[in-house]
C-alpha cells in the first residue's frame, strides 16, 4: 500500500499522458541525440508526447530534484505511472495480501465470534479476565439486566453467555472486500477504458466511436460509441473584465438511423453522458485565433505578399489589419443583429481597397470522450469502505456468567472502548437484586 501511495503521489507531481500537440506548440525541443533516437529507444504510452519530457526534464543543466531527467523518466515509465507494469504489480500484490488476510485471519475470527461459547467452570471464566462475584444472586436476573442493555443472552444449565456488537467483528471483512473492489475497479479502468478527444465546429457532427481508442486489447467497445454527435451551438460566457467565465455546448446525440437519443447543454463541470460514454467540455482558456488572407502571389524579391490579417479574440470580436499592420475594421456580435444576413462592420473604410462582409463567426467545441467501466466499481468500493470502516469501530462486547450455589460469577471483555464497557457492565451488575435467603 505504501508503494501504491508513493507512486500515486509521484504521478501527481509528474504530468501524465498529455497530448503531443500541446508540447509541440508550447515546448519546442532540441534533443541532444535527436528526437528519432528517443522515439525508437524510449517509446511512450498514452497521450503524452516525448517532446514534453525532453523539454521539462533535460539531461544537461538543472535537473528536476537534482537527478531526474527525461532519459530516467522514460526508462522508468514515469510518464504513464498509472498504466505501468509495476503499478499493476503493486495492486496485484496488495489484493493478494488482502485476500490472504481475509481468508486466514478475519473469516476465522468472525466464525468464532458467532459461536455460543459458554464457560462451564470458574477456571474457564478466569481465562477471559478478572471475574466479579455477585453474592445471593440469580443468573436469570443477570440475564435480564444484560438484555436491557441490548445484549443477546443465552442461558444453559446454570451458564450464561451474552454479546453485542457482532457487526464490529464483521466490519474488517467488509473493509477488505471494499478495498478489493477499489483495486479491481482501478485495474479494470486501466485495461478496459476507451478514450479520445474531438474538436467539432458548430453545425457539424461526427461518429463518437471514431474519436475513441482502447487502453488495451482487453477493452470492450462501448455501446454508446455507435452514435453520431452533432454540435448545435458553442457559446462563451465572459466576465465584465472580458475573461472567460464558462464554455457551453449544445449537443444532440443520434443513432445511425437519425433517431434523436439525447439533447443537452453541457459545460466544463456538467458532462454529457449516454450509455457508458461520458463527454465533458474541455476548458480551452483564452486564446487568439488568427489567419492571413493573401491578395497576391508571393513576390519574387522575397518580401511578404500584400494581404489582410484577421484576428479573432473570441466569438464576439474580430479585427482586420492591412499589410502595414494597421487596424482598419472590426466587427462585434451584438444581440440585436443575431440572425441577420451579415454581421455589423465597425469603422470600415475598406481594407486594402476591399469591402468586407463577415457572414458569421463559427465556434468549435472541444470534447474529452471517455468510457471507463471501472468507475462504478471504484465508487461503490469507496462507498462501502466508508461504511464498513465505521462499522469496524463498533465494540464487540462479550459477557460470561456461572451460577455457583447462591452466588453468580461474572466476567466480560470488549475489543474496543474498554473503559465504557467496564462502566456498562458495572451498571448492569449493580442493578441485579440480592436474593433474600
Amino acid at each position: 500500500m505504501a508503494v501504491i501511495t508513493g507512486l500515486s503521489a509521484l504521478g501527481t507531481i509528474i504530468p501524465q499522458n498529455k497530448g503531443l500537440e500541446y508540447y509541440l506548440t508550447n515546448y519546442p525541443t532540441e534533443g541532444d541525440k535527436g528526437l528519432e533516437y528517443y522515439l525508437t529507444n524510449y517509446p511512450t504510452q498514452g497521450d503524452k508526447g516525448l517532446e514534453y519530457y525532453l523539454s521539462n526534464y533535460p539531461t544537461e543543466g538543472d535537473k528536476v530534484l537534482g537527478f531526474l531527467d527525461y532519459q530516467l523518466l522514460l526508462l522508468l515509465q514515469l510518464d504513464h505511472i498509472y498504466s505501468a507494469w509495476y503499478f499493476y504489480a503493486a495492486i496485484g500484490l496488495l489484493g493478494a495480501s488482502l485476500m490472504a488476510c481475509t481468508y486466514t485471519t478475519q473469516l476465522p475470527t468472525a466464525k468464532v465470534a458467532q459461536r455460543w461459547r459458554f464457560a462451564s467452570t470458574p477456571l474457564a471464566l478466569r481465562k477471559q479476565g478478572t471475574p466479579q462475584v455477585l453474592p445471593s444472586a440469580r443468573l436469570s436476573d443477570v440475564a435480564s439486566q444484560l438484555a436491557a442493555k441490548s445484549y443477546q443472552v443465552f442461558l444453559q444449565d446454570g451458564q450464561l453467555y451474552a454479546f453485542k456488537g457482532l457487526a464490529g467483528r464483521l466490519g474488517p471483512i467488509g473493509v477488505h472486500i471494499a478495498l478489493l473492489m477499489c483495486l479491481a475497479g482501478t485495474a479494470w479502468s486501466g485495461f478496459g477504458t476507451w478514450k479520445g478527444t474531438a474538436m467539432c465546429p458548430e453545425g457539424q457532427e461526427f461518429v463518437v466511436g471514431q474519436a475513441l481508442r482502447p487502453a488495451s486489447s482487453l477493452a470492450s467497445y462501448p455501446a454508446g460509441a455507435d452514435t453520431v454527435l452533432q454540435v448545435n451551438k458553442f457559446t462563451i460566457d465572459t466576465r465584465p473584465d472580458g475573461s472567460v467565465a464558462q464554455f457551453y455546448s449544445d449537443l444532440t446525440l443520434r443513432d445511425f438511423y437519425g433517431k434523436e437519443l439525447l439533447t443537452k447543454r453541457i459545460s466544463v463541470n456538467d458532462p454529457f453522458r449516454y450509455n457508458g460514454v461520458t463527454m465533458p467540455g474541455v476548458p480551452m482558456g483564452t486564446k487568439l485565433y488568427a489567419t492571413f488572407l493573401p491578395l497576391e502571389l508571393p513576390p519574387e524579391d522575397g518580401r511578404p505578399p500584400r494581404g489582410i490579417s484577421i484576428l479573432a479574440r473570441d466569438l464576439d470580436t474580430v479585427t482586420f489589419y492591412d499589410s502595414k499592420g494597421q487596424s482598419k475594421a472590426w466587427v462585434s456580435c451584438l444581440e440585436d443583429i443575431v440572425g441577420s444576413t451579415g454581421l455589423e462592420i465597425k469603422n470600415d473604410p475598406g481594407v486594402e481597397g476591399l469591402g468586407i462582409v463577415l457572414e458569421d463567426i463559427v465556434g468549435s467545441t472541444g470534447l474529452e470522450i471517455k468510457n471507463d467501466p471501472g468507475v462504478p466499481l471504484v465508487y461503490a468500493g469507496f462507498g462501502a469502505l466508508m461504511i464498513t470502516t465505521l462499522i469496524s469501530y463498533v465494540s464487540h462486547s462479550q459477557v460470561w456468567a456461572l451460577q455457583q450455589g447462591s452466588d453468580v460469577v461474572v466476567v466480560g471483555k470488549s475489543n474496543r472502548a474498554k473503559v465504557l464497557f467496564a462502566k456498562e457492565l458495572d451498571s448492569a451488575l449493580d442493578a441485579v437484586p440480592e436474593v433474600q435467603q
